[in-house]
């Protein structure tokens, strides 16, 4: 979801709201929420999507990293306190 990728909460909103999907994988096999912490996002964009359901077990396919695992990686210490 590239409105994770630009931390834009109301159309990240909006998307959920009209049935996107928030555990789909990108062209890149990521989901939004490991793009998000990837993207050092706000914590309400990380959180709109732990709401709706985001699995914070799947991230990365291609390398099996996981959302935690890149949040500790980037020293992104508010996504690792969301996650945990």
């Amino acid at each position: 979801m590239y409105a994770t990728y630009y931390d834009n909460l109301v159309t990240v909103d909006a998307l959920l709201n009209n049935g996107a999907s928030v555990n789909k994988l990108d062209d890149e096999n990521r989901t939004s929420l490991f793009i998000g912490v990837q993207e050092s996002v706000s914590i309400a964009v990380l959180s709109s999507l732990l709401n709706s359901g985001a699995d914070v077990e799947q991230g990365f396919r291609t390398y099996g990293f996981t959302p935690l695992m890149q949040a500790s990686t980037v020293g992104y210490l508010e996504a690792v306190k969301l996650l945990l």
